[in-house]
């Protein structure tokens, strides 16, 4: 990802931070990344060790942990420019509220792509509802859960793509696409629970875009955060596409909307409620 691009409009150098969510990748982002970047925005997708794809072999990282290299990615990026919007995917929306929360006064704006306060969504097993119940980091090291197909993706071709390249790198079976400890889905929980409170704290400029049909997190994760932010905020809901909407199908419309909500933060464009729901 290149760091030396500046915006057309007013020349003000506007950078955005991106974070993966559970076992996810900075790649996931790479096609947003590369519209953004043409349009003139500086990028940064950092991998976040103990959140991202095995960057925790034994199961100790704790959210503080994630925030705390989600703290040096934003300073970082904050040198470089003039404003900084931050944004997330999954678990990494909710961490860029923590550290939106944390640094308001020199955030320009939020970005929450499918955002995931509890994972809900519809391919996920009844008995993860059992591991709600566990209240001790020790307990929860000893779930492991399998994430299981559609994997985010609607997109076939994608999702094929993604299963080839994990058979050739021998990541097991497709049944163990995701090999996931519970420590993580522990770590989310306890992220989710400090942050609920401060939520209406949050009045930055904020853009919402989740699918209808969520695989890992209902659209209600989504809807909830619409009533409890108190900043203006667009909602957009997408109609074909799964959890991981940087890749699915509906991508060119997640990448333009956020060029979009950039270029008016940059402009210092009003910004009004609104909701809408796209199709195909």
């Amino acid at each position: 990802m290149r760091d030396s691009r500046i915006v057309r409009d007013n020349l003000v150098k506007t950078g955005i931070l991106l974070f993966h969510g559970i076992s996810g990748m900075p790649e996931e982002f790479r096609y947003l990344s590369n519209t953004l970047e043409r349009e003139g925005y500086v990028v940064s997708a950092p991998l976040i060790p103990g959140l991202g794809c095995g960057t925790d072999v034994a199961h100790l990282a704790k959210w503080e942990d994630w925030l705390s290299a989600a703290e040096k990615a934003f300073f970082a990026l904050e040198g470089k420019c003039d404003r900084v919007i931050v944004g997330g995917l999954s678990a990494g929306a909710t961490l860029a509220l923590e550290l939106c929360n944390r640094y308001q006064d020199r955030v320009a704006g939020v970005v929450l792509l499918a955002p995931t306060l509890k994972v809900n969504g519809f391919s996920i097993p009844w008995t993860f509802k059992l591991f709600t119940l566990c209240q001790q980091s020790i307990v929860a090291r000893l779930f492991n859960f399998s994430e299981r197909e559609p994997f985010g993706l609607k997109d076939e071709r994608i999702r094929k793509m993604a299963m080839d390249a994990m058979r050739a790198a021998s990541v097991g079976t497709a049944d163990q696409f995701f090999q996931v400890n519970g420590m993580i889905f522990y770590q989310l929980r306890r992220l989710r629970r400090q942050l609920i409170g401060k939520l209406s704290n949050i009045s930055r400029p904020t853009l919402i875009i989740h699918p209808r049909d969520d695989d890992q997190s209902s659209v209600t994760n989504a809807l909830y955060l619409q009533t409890r932010l108190s900043g203006p905020m667009e909602v957009l809901i997408l109609d074909d596409s799964y959890h991981v909407v940087t890749l699915d199908k509906q991508r060119q419309i997640v990448a333009e909307r956020d060029s979009s909500f950039a270029a008016r933060l940059n402009v210092g464009q009003q910004f009004s409620p609104q909701y809408s729901a796209s199709a195909q």
